[in-house]
């Protein structure tokens, strides 16, 4: 008797995820860091001092405009403090239209100057 083999069925390919939309992701990080600033909390403190300086800022959006990973890096820890502030004050976020796909990873710099 003859024992038919079959060929082994290749792995399903994923479809590909859609191109995210550089113009559109641009748009919406300029929306991002417009609502983030209106939201800014320079302290008192820091002002006295005349403290200046950026703090690096990074999180990661979720899609209920929440956010996760919460970080800030160099500048004085005072400023590193109020930017941190500002960004949870700033919640809940604006989300992206359509082309910008969700959770994604924020990074920025605040400056902080006097004026």
């Amino acid at each position: 008797s003859v024992v038919e083999k079959k060929a082994p069925t290749p792995p399903q390919a994923s479809p590909p995820a859609p191109p995210v939309d550089a113009a559109a992701r641009q748009q919406f990080l300029q929306e991002l860091f417009t609502h983030i600033e209106a939201h800014k909390y320079y302290p008192a403190m820091a002002r006295r001092r005349r403290m200046e300086g950026q703090v690096l800022v990074s999180f990661t959006l979720l899609a209920d405009g929440g956010l996760r990973d919460l970080r800030t890096a160099e500048g004085p820890s005072l400023l590193q403090d109020a930017a941190r502030k500002s960004v949870e004050r700033s919640q809940p976020l604006p989300l992206p239209g359509g082309g910008v796909p969700l959770p994604l990873g924020i990074s920025f710099r605040m400056d902080f100057r006097l004026r």
